[in-house]
Protein backbone atom coordinates (compact mmCIF):
# COMPACT_ATOMS: atom_id res chain seq x y z
CA UNK A 1 0.00 0.00 0.00
CA UNK A 2 1.66 3.22 -1.21
CA UNK A 3 0.45 6.40 0.50
CA UNK A 4 1.38 9.80 -0.94
CA UNK A 5 0.48 13.23 0.39
CA UNK A 6 0.77 12.86 4.17
CA UNK A 7 1.93 15.82 6.26
CA UNK A 8 3.81 16.16 9.55
CA UNK A 9 1.14 18.63 10.58
CA UNK A 10 2.14 18.79 14.24
CA UNK A 11 5.46 20.42 13.28
CA UNK A 12 4.17 23.48 11.46
CA UNK A 13 0.60 24.14 12.61
CA UNK A 14 1.79 26.63 15.24
CA UNK A 15 3.09 29.98 14.08
CA UNK A 16 5.47 30.24 17.04
CA UNK A 17 7.21 26.97 16.19
CA UNK A 18 10.41 27.53 14.13
CA UNK A 19 11.60 23.91 13.85
CA UNK A 20 9.16 22.76 11.19
CA UNK A 21 11.90 22.35 8.58
CA UNK A 22 14.70 20.83 10.62
CA UNK A 23 16.13 17.31 10.55
CA UNK A 24 15.72 17.08 14.32
CA UNK A 25 12.01 17.84 14.31
CA UNK A 26 11.38 15.48 11.39
CA UNK A 27 13.29 12.68 13.10
CA UNK A 28 11.28 13.13 16.28
CA UNK A 29 7.94 13.30 14.48
CA UNK A 30 8.19 10.53 11.86
CA UNK A 31 6.84 7.64 13.97
CA UNK A 32 5.76 9.50 17.11
CA UNK A 33 3.28 11.88 15.47
CA UNK A 34 4.47 14.53 17.96
CA UNK A 35 6.68 17.57 17.69
CA UNK A 36 9.78 18.04 19.87
CA UNK A 37 9.15 19.43 23.35
CA UNK A 38 10.66 22.85 22.67
CA UNK A 39 13.71 24.55 21.23
CA UNK A 40 15.93 23.38 24.09
CA UNK A 41 14.62 19.81 24.03
CA UNK A 42 14.62 19.48 20.25
CA UNK A 43 15.50 15.78 20.39
CA UNK A 44 12.90 14.83 22.99
CA UNK A 45 9.14 14.69 22.74
CA UNK A 46 6.09 14.06 24.91
CA UNK A 47 5.17 10.47 24.18
CA UNK A 48 6.13 7.15 22.60
CA UNK A 49 6.90 6.13 19.05
CA UNK A 50 4.79 3.60 17.18
CA UNK A 51 7.38 0.82 17.34
CA UNK A 52 7.68 1.15 21.13
CA UNK A 53 3.91 0.92 21.58
CA UNK A 54 3.63 -2.13 19.31
CA UNK A 55 6.58 -3.90 20.96
CA UNK A 56 4.94 -3.40 24.37
CA UNK A 57 1.67 -4.81 23.06
CA UNK A 58 3.50 -7.84 21.67
CA UNK A 59 5.53 -8.17 24.89
CA UNK A 60 8.74 -8.46 22.91
CA UNK A 61 12.16 -6.88 23.16
CA UNK A 62 12.48 -4.80 19.97
CA UNK A 63 15.59 -4.70 17.81
CA UNK A 64 16.54 -1.09 17.05
CA UNK A 65 19.47 -0.68 14.65
CA UNK A 66 21.03 2.37 13.02
CA UNK A 67 24.14 1.72 10.89
CA UNK A 68 25.52 5.20 11.54
CA UNK A 69 24.91 5.22 15.28
CA UNK A 70 27.65 6.43 17.58
CA UNK A 71 28.33 5.85 21.30
CA UNK A 72 26.79 8.46 23.59
CA UNK A 73 25.15 10.15 20.59
CA UNK A 74 21.60 8.89 20.46
CA UNK A 75 20.30 9.53 16.98
CA UNK A 76 17.38 7.12 16.95
CA UNK A 77 13.83 7.78 15.80
CA UNK A 78 12.28 5.71 18.60
CA UNK A 79 10.96 7.09 21.90
CA UNK A 80 9.66 5.63 25.14
CA UNK A 81 6.47 6.60 26.97
CA UNK A 82 8.18 9.61 28.54
CA UNK A 83 9.31 10.90 25.14
CA UNK A 84 12.96 10.05 25.78
CA UNK A 85 15.11 8.69 22.97
CA UNK A 86 15.62 4.95 22.86
CA UNK A 87 19.24 4.38 21.80
CA UNK A 88 19.73 2.26 18.71
CA UNK A 89 22.25 -0.53 18.40
CA UNK A 90 24.93 0.29 15.84
CA UNK A 91 27.62 -2.44 16.02
CA UNK A 92 26.63 -5.80 14.53
CA UNK A 93 29.33 -7.68 16.43
CA UNK A 94 28.11 -6.26 19.74
CA UNK A 95 24.52 -7.08 18.75
CA UNK A 96 25.57 -10.64 17.96
CA UNK A 97 27.10 -11.03 21.40
CA UNK A 98 24.16 -9.40 23.14
CA UNK A 99 21.34 -11.28 21.44
CA UNK A 100 22.95 -14.67 20.85
CA UNK A 101 25.67 -14.79 23.51
CA UNK A 102 28.38 -15.41 20.90
CA UNK A 103 31.93 -14.77 22.06
CA UNK A 104 32.79 -13.73 25.64
CA UNK A 105 29.12 -13.52 26.65
CA UNK A 106 28.21 -17.20 26.37
CA UNK A 107 24.59 -18.34 26.30
CA UNK A 108 23.18 -18.22 29.83
CA UNK A 109 22.78 -21.45 31.74
CA UNK A 110 19.48 -22.12 33.49
CA UNK A 111 20.83 -21.04 36.87
CA UNK A 112 22.06 -17.74 35.44
CA UNK A 113 18.61 -17.05 33.98
CA UNK A 114 17.07 -17.69 37.42
CA UNK A 115 19.55 -15.30 39.04
CA UNK A 116 18.86 -12.60 36.46
CA UNK A 117 15.12 -13.02 36.97
CA UNK A 118 15.55 -12.57 40.73
CA UNK A 119 17.47 -9.33 40.18
CA UNK A 120 14.79 -7.98 37.85
CA UNK A 121 12.05 -8.88 40.33
CA UNK A 122 13.88 -6.97 43.07
CA UNK A 123 14.42 -3.93 40.84
CA UNK A 124 10.75 -3.82 39.81
CA UNK A 125 9.60 -3.98 43.42
CA UNK A 126 12.06 -1.29 44.47
CA UNK A 127 11.00 1.00 41.63
CA UNK A 128 7.35 0.39 42.48
CA UNK A 129 7.89 1.68 46.00
CA UNK A 130 9.55 4.80 44.63
CA UNK A 131 6.85 5.48 42.03
CA UNK A 132 4.19 6.63 44.51
CA UNK A 133 6.50 9.40 45.75
CA UNK A 134 7.24 10.94 42.35
CA UNK A 135 5.56 13.81 40.50
CA UNK A 136 4.04 13.34 37.04
CA UNK A 137 7.05 13.93 34.72
CA UNK A 138 9.44 11.92 36.88
CA UNK A 139 6.86 9.17 37.24
CA UNK A 140 6.70 8.89 33.44
CA UNK A 141 10.47 8.39 33.32
CA UNK A 142 10.25 5.70 35.99
CA UNK A 143 7.41 4.02 34.10
CA UNK A 144 9.65 3.89 31.03
CA UNK A 145 12.32 2.24 33.20
CA UNK A 146 9.76 -0.29 34.45
CA UNK A 147 8.75 -1.02 30.86
CA UNK A 148 12.39 -1.72 30.01
CA UNK A 149 12.65 -4.13 32.94
CA UNK A 150 9.49 -5.88 31.76
CA UNK A 151 10.98 -6.31 28.28
CA UNK A 152 14.08 -7.89 29.84
CA UNK A 153 11.88 -10.28 31.79
CA UNK A 154 10.06 -11.27 28.61
CA UNK A 155 13.38 -11.88 26.90
CA UNK A 156 14.49 -14.22 29.69
CA UNK A 157 11.29 -16.19 29.19
CA UNK A 158 12.06 -16.54 25.49
CA UNK A 159 15.58 -17.99 25.25
CA UNK A 160 17.15 -18.97 21.95
CA UNK A 161 15.57 -22.09 20.47
CA UNK A 162 17.76 -25.11 21.04
CA UNK A 163 17.99 -25.82 17.30
CA UNK A 164 18.44 -22.19 16.25
CA UNK A 165 21.94 -21.21 15.19
CA UNK A 166 23.40 -17.77 15.73
CA UNK A 167 24.38 -15.87 12.57
CA UNK A 168 28.03 -15.98 11.58
CA UNK A 169 30.34 -13.11 12.39
CA UNK A 170 29.66 -10.26 9.96
CA UNK A 171 32.32 -10.12 7.25
CA UNK A 172 31.22 -6.82 5.79
CA UNK A 173 31.87 -3.25 6.86
CA UNK A 174 29.80 -0.09 7.02
CA UNK A 175 30.10 1.66 3.70
CA UNK A 176 29.85 -1.58 1.66
CA UNK A 177 26.85 -2.13 -0.59
CA UNK A 178 25.75 -5.29 1.20
CA UNK A 179 25.78 -3.89 4.74
CA UNK A 180 22.05 -3.27 5.00
CA UNK A 181 21.29 -6.79 3.80
CA UNK A 182 23.65 -8.17 6.44
CA UNK A 183 21.68 -6.28 9.10
CA UNK A 184 18.42 -7.59 7.66
CA UNK A 185 19.75 -11.17 7.68
CA UNK A 186 20.65 -10.71 11.34
CA UNK A 187 17.19 -9.36 12.20
CA UNK A 188 15.50 -12.20 10.32
CA UNK A 189 17.44 -14.69 12.40
CA UNK A 190 16.18 -12.91 15.51
CA UNK A 191 12.64 -13.45 14.20
CA UNK A 192 13.38 -17.05 13.28
CA UNK A 193 14.83 -17.80 16.73
CA UNK A 194 11.84 -16.26 18.50
CA UNK A 195 13.95 -13.55 20.15
CA UNK A 196 11.90 -10.61 18.89
CA UNK A 197 8.72 -9.80 17.00
CA UNK A 198 9.52 -6.14 16.28
CA UNK A 199 12.42 -4.28 14.68
CA UNK A 200 13.19 -0.74 13.56
CA UNK A 201 15.95 -0.18 11.01
CA UNK A 202 17.31 3.19 9.96
CA UNK A 203 18.64 2.65 6.44
CA UNK A 204 21.24 5.44 6.33
CA UNK A 205 24.52 3.67 5.52
CA UNK A 206 26.87 6.49 4.57
CA UNK A 207 27.46 9.71 2.75
CA UNK A 208 29.32 8.13 -0.14
CA UNK A 209 27.60 5.23 -1.93
CA UNK A 210 29.52 4.63 -5.17
CA UNK A 211 27.44 1.58 -6.09
CA UNK A 212 24.49 3.90 -6.83
CA UNK A 213 26.27 4.95 -10.02
CA UNK A 214 26.64 8.64 -9.23
CA UNK A 215 30.37 8.68 -8.57
CA UNK A 216 32.10 10.02 -5.48
CA UNK A 217 29.33 12.38 -4.34
CA UNK A 218 27.75 13.00 -0.94
CA UNK A 219 24.28 11.44 -0.73
CA UNK A 220 23.08 13.96 1.88
CA UNK A 221 24.57 17.20 0.59
CA UNK A 222 24.96 16.55 -3.15
CA UNK A 223 21.93 14.38 -3.89
CA UNK A 224 19.13 14.74 -1.32
CA UNK A 225 19.54 18.42 -0.51
CA UNK A 226 20.34 19.38 -4.11
CA UNK A 227 17.05 17.92 -5.33
CA UNK A 228 14.92 20.31 -7.38
CA UNK A 229 11.65 19.20 -8.90
CA UNK A 230 12.29 21.24 -12.07
CA UNK A 231 15.84 19.92 -12.59
CA UNK A 232 15.81 16.66 -14.57
CA UNK A 233 19.34 15.65 -13.53
CA UNK A 234 18.63 16.23 -9.83
CA UNK A 235 15.39 14.26 -10.10
CA UNK A 236 17.25 11.40 -11.79
CA UNK A 237 20.01 11.37 -9.13
CA UNK A 238 17.54 11.18 -6.25
CA UNK A 239 15.55 8.53 -8.10
CA UNK A 240 18.67 6.34 -8.37
CA UNK A 241 19.28 6.67 -4.64
CA UNK A 242 15.66 5.90 -3.77
CA UNK A 243 15.59 2.98 -6.20
CA UNK A 244 18.51 1.42 -4.33
CA UNK A 245 16.77 1.86 -0.96
CA UNK A 246 13.66 0.32 -2.52
CA UNK A 247 15.72 -2.72 -3.52
CA UNK A 248 16.75 -3.16 0.12
CA UNK A 249 13.11 -3.17 1.25
CA UNK A 250 12.36 -5.65 -1.53
CA UNK A 251 15.16 -7.88 -0.20
CA UNK A 252 13.57 -7.82 3.24
CA UNK A 253 10.17 -8.67 1.77
CA UNK A 254 11.50 -11.62 -0.25
CA UNK A 255 13.48 -12.88 2.76
CA UNK A 256 10.36 -12.84 4.93
CA UNK A 257 8.48 -14.71 2.20
CA UNK A 258 11.15 -17.42 2.24
CA UNK A 259 10.94 -17.86 6.03
CA UNK A 260 8.33 -20.57 6.86
CA UNK A 261 5.86 -19.71 9.61
CA UNK A 262 2.73 -21.68 10.41
CA UNK A 263 0.96 -22.68 7.22
CA UNK A 264 2.61 -19.88 5.24
CA UNK A 265 5.54 -17.51 5.60
CA UNK A 266 6.70 -14.87 8.06
CA UNK A 267 5.64 -12.26 5.50
CA UNK A 268 2.03 -13.38 5.85
CA UNK A 269 2.13 -12.41 9.54
CA UNK A 270 4.15 -9.20 9.25
CA UNK A 271 3.44 -5.49 8.88
CA UNK A 272 6.22 -3.32 7.41
CA UNK A 273 6.07 0.47 7.61
CA UNK A 274 8.60 2.26 5.39
CA UNK A 275 8.73 5.96 6.27
CA UNK A 276 10.68 9.02 5.18
CA UNK A 277 11.25 12.20 7.13
CA UNK A 278 10.80 14.66 4.24
CA UNK A 279 8.52 15.07 1.25
CA UNK A 280 10.97 17.41 -0.46
CA UNK A 281 14.55 16.87 0.85
CA UNK A 282 15.91 19.87 -1.01
CA UNK A 283 13.81 22.25 1.06
CA UNK A 284 13.32 20.16 4.22
CA UNK A 285 9.58 20.13 3.51
CA UNK A 286 7.62 18.03 5.98
CA UNK A 287 4.61 17.80 3.71
CA UNK A 288 3.66 15.31 1.02
CA UNK A 289 5.84 12.70 2.75
CA UNK A 290 5.76 9.20 1.21
CA UNK A 291 4.91 6.07 3.20
CA UNK A 292 4.62 2.41 2.25
CA UNK A 293 2.77 -0.26 4.25
CA UNK A 294 3.80 -3.78 3.22
CA UNK A 295 3.37 -7.28 4.62
CA UNK A 296 0.61 -9.83 4.44
CA UNK A 297 -0.86 -9.17 7.89
CA UNK A 298 -3.77 -6.83 8.54
CA UNK A 299 -7.28 -6.53 7.16
CA UNK A 300 -6.53 -3.55 4.89
CA UNK A 301 -6.72 -4.22 1.13
CA UNK A 302 -3.28 -4.58 -0.42
CA UNK A 303 -1.85 -3.53 -3.76
CA UNK A 304 -3.16 0.04 -3.81
CA UNK A 305 -1.90 3.60 -4.27
CA UNK A 306 -3.58 6.23 -2.09
CA UNK A 307 -2.77 9.63 -3.56
CA UNK A 308 -4.10 12.04 -0.94
CA UNK A 309 -2.49 15.23 -2.22
CA UNK A 310 -0.43 16.29 -5.22
CA UNK A 311 1.34 19.39 -3.88
CA UNK A 312 4.20 19.47 -1.40
CA UNK A 313 3.51 23.04 -0.34
CA UNK A 314 2.30 23.97 3.12
CA UNK A 315 -0.89 25.39 1.57
CA UNK A 316 -2.12 21.87 0.83
CA UNK A 317 -1.92 20.21 4.25
CA UNK A 318 -5.09 18.36 5.08
CA UNK A 319 -3.74 14.86 5.74
CA UNK A 320 -1.83 14.53 9.05
CA UNK A 321 0.37 11.44 9.06
CA UNK A 322 -0.98 10.71 12.55
CA UNK A 323 -3.93 9.10 10.79
CA UNK A 324 -1.69 6.49 9.16
CA UNK A 325 0.18 5.83 12.43
CA UNK A 326 -3.17 5.21 14.13
CA UNK A 327 -4.29 2.84 11.36
CA UNK A 328 -1.06 0.84 11.53
CA UNK A 329 -1.26 0.62 15.34
CA UNK A 330 -4.80 -0.70 15.06
CA UNK A 331 -3.67 -3.48 12.71
CA UNK A 332 -2.23 -4.95 15.92
CA UNK A 333 -5.60 -4.75 17.67
CA UNK A 334 -4.74 -1.74 19.83
CA UNK A 335 -8.07 0.01 19.16
CA UNK A 336 -6.66 3.53 19.41
CA UNK A 337 -8.73 6.63 18.68
CA UNK A 338 -5.58 8.48 17.64
CA UNK A 339 -1.80 8.36 17.82
CA UNK A 340 0.56 11.16 18.77
CA UNK A 341 -0.65 14.74 18.73
CA UNK A 342 -4.22 14.80 20.10
CA UNK A 343 -5.19 17.53 17.60
CA UNK A 344 -5.20 14.94 14.80
CA UNK A 345 -7.29 11.94 15.91
CA UNK A 346 -8.74 9.25 13.71
CA UNK A 347 -7.58 6.68 11.18
CA UNK A 348 -6.50 7.27 7.60
CA UNK A 349 -9.43 7.67 5.24
CA UNK A 350 -9.40 4.90 2.66
CA UNK A 351 -6.92 2.73 4.55
CA UNK A 352 -9.45 -0.05 5.09
CA UNK A 353 -10.84 0.28 1.58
Amino acid sequence: LVVEGLDFSCNYQDEDWPLGGSHDSAKVTTITGRRPRDLVDGLRTTGPSLDHVIAKALETRPFYFKPLGYPLNFTSISYDDAGEEIPFEYDLLESLRDWFGVGPAALKAEEQIDADSAVLTFLRADAGRLRSRLAGPERLKLDAHLDALHVLEQRLKRPVKADCAAPGLPQISLGDEGYLRTIMDFSLQLFNCGLTDCMTLNMDVGQTMPWIGLGDVQMHDDVAHQYRADDARRVRDLSKLQRWYSSQVEYLIQSLKSLPEGSGSAYDNTVILWASEFGDPGRHMQTHAPFIVAGGAGAHPKGRFLQLATSGEYTDTTHPHNHLLTSVANLFGLGLAGFGDSRFPGELSGFLG
